[in-house]
This record gives structure tokens, C-alpha cells and sequence, in this order.
């Protein structure tokens, strides 16, 4: 009987050794919102863009700054109910080429510049709620993104799906932060 338990026990020691070993929290904190940051470093090259989908590269162009560079199908275009990362994209080869070459793109005029910077804030107001999450996340906003109480709290709900309460205050934010961002440069 002593031998089953030297056993049983010898065979235990290896598995909560190596349960114990994870680093990290098994249940994520209470303010959980997942990080989708790039390195800095990491460099777009035409084989990357060329492998993402189109919702994927849609949602690269409008985090780049290209949203009003994107062109719709017609039929799907103005509506509204539908996100943009869902509609259909049209001009993809062009898109991968501006975000490649971006100083191809760029006003030499320096009154121009300024006086875009009011147009390239306006894309924020049409965002969909996914969308203004996913920016608001990529910019490091997350602590500033309150979701409606039933959802806040369930984690197998995706940020992106969840309610936005507070989008007006979440626009204003990405505004200012855009506006900071273009003044700096």
C-alpha cells in the first residue's frame, strides 16, 4: 500500500510542477482588454499585404490613416449598417500600393496639410463601433472604452463585439489624440 502512494505521488510531483511553472494568470484581471500592437519595427512589405484578407487590409489602411483612400462596391458603399471591414473592396491593388509608397501620397503644400488635417479626422465619426474599439485599442485608449454592463464583464464576447456606451466621448478622444499626433509632425 506504501509503494501505491510513493507511486502515485512520484508520478504527481512532474504535473503540478509543471502546472504550477505557467506564467501568468489562468483568469485574466477584471479590466482585461486584449493588446493588438505591433512592434514598431516590424516592416510592411508587398508579400505581407498581399496576404491579408480584405477586412484585414481594409482595417490596416483606416489604423494607417487611408481611410478616405479606400474605394467600396457601389451597392454596399453608403450603407451604414454594414461595417467596412465586412464590404467589398475594389480597389485593393491601389491601396496596397499607397500604403507602400506613402510619400507618393503626401501634399507637398504645407497650408494643404493643415487644412486636410480637419478632413482626415472626419473618417472618425463614420467608424462602426468595432471599428472605433479596434482604433481605440490600437492607440492604447482600452482604459478609456466602457462597454454596456451585461457584456463588460463576459470574456467570450470579443472587445470588438461588445456595446459601446460612451462612442461620443471615444470619438472625441481619437480626435484629439489625431489632432496631437498631426501637430507634432
Amino acid at each position: 500500500m506504501r509503494k501505491k502512494y510513493k507511486f502515485v505521488l512520484i508520478l504527481l510531483v512532474p504535473l503540478i510542477i509543471t502546472a504550477c511553472g505557467r506564467t501568468g494568470p489562468l483568469i485574466p484581471y477584471e479590466g482585461y482588454v486584449p493588446s493588438f500592437e505591433t512592434p514598431d519595427n516590424m516592416i510592411i512589405t508587398q508579400k505581407s499585404l498581399d496576404r491579408l484578407t480584405d477586412p484585414e487590409l481594409i482595417l490596416k489602411a483606416i489604423d494607417l490613416g487611408y481611410f478616405d483612400k479606400i474605394e467600396f462596391d457601389e451597392a454596399q458603399a453608403q450603407d451604414y449598417d454594414i461595417p467596412s471591414y465586412q464590404k467589398k473592396l475594389i480597389n485593393r491593388e491601389e491601396l496596397i500600393v499607397i500604403i507602400l509608397n506613402p510619400s507618393s501620397d503626401i501634399q507637398t503644400d504645407s497650408n494643404s496639410k493643415s487644412s486636410n488635417t480637419l478632413t482626415d479626422l472626419s473618417y472618425i465619426d463614420n467608424l462602426t463601433d468595432s471599428e472605433l474599439i479596434l482604433k481605440a485599442i490600437d492607440l492604447g485608449y482600452f482604459d478609456k472604452i466602457e462597454f454596456d454592463e451585461a457584456q463588460a464583464q463576459d470574456y467570450d464576447i470579443p472587445s470588438y463585439q461588445k456595446k459601446l456606451i460612451n462612442r461620443d466621448e471615444l470619438v472625441t478622444i481619437l480626435k484629439v489624440s489625431k489632432s496631437l499626433d498631426s501637430r507634432s509632425d
